[in-house]
């Protein structure tokens, strides 16, 4: 029996990792993927939110959302929406740190006004990373 664990264990850690985009609000300023340059589809919120104080039941969302995914995937978070919900993805962010629970590698995209297109920074470290060095983060 724990052997089938320990083998399960690392299948799932040898996977390749993937890519993955969300905007924090659906449809909020037409968020466009500073990767592919396509419309970000996926997102934490929907375009309105009814209690927007209640932070309990948006970091619960949250976690339904992103806990889904591997070690080896990258989430980006753009990073466009109410500041509210940006506090809950950092409460979020900081609960699973704290838990130590198996979470990917989580990049924030910030929109440059001046230079029209976003930054990405990862959400632990600040880091910088360029878009084309984010593809090879999974490679």
């Amino acid at each position: 029996m724990e052997q089938t664990k320990l083998e399960d264990f690392f299948q799932v850690v040898s996977k390749p990792g993937k890519i993955i985009e969300y905007s924090l609000c659906q449809k909020r300023h037409g968020t466009i993927s500073g990767i592919s340059n396509s419309e970000i589809t996926e997102s934490l919120f929907p375009s309105t939110v009814e209690d927007i104080f209640d932070l309990e039941q948006h970091v619960k969302t949250i976690d339904e959302k992103l806990t889904k995914y591997s070690k080896q995937d990258v989430v980006i978070i753009y990073l466009t929406g109410l500041t509210i919900l940006t506090q809950a993805f950092y409460i979020w962010l900081i609960s699973i740190i704290e838990q130590a629970r198996i979470h990917p590698q989580i990049i924030l995209g910030h929109y440059d006004r001046s230079e029209k297109e976003f930054r990405f920074y990862d959400s632990l470290t600040g880091q910088q990373y360029q878009p084309s060095e984010i593809t090879s983060l999974v490679a």
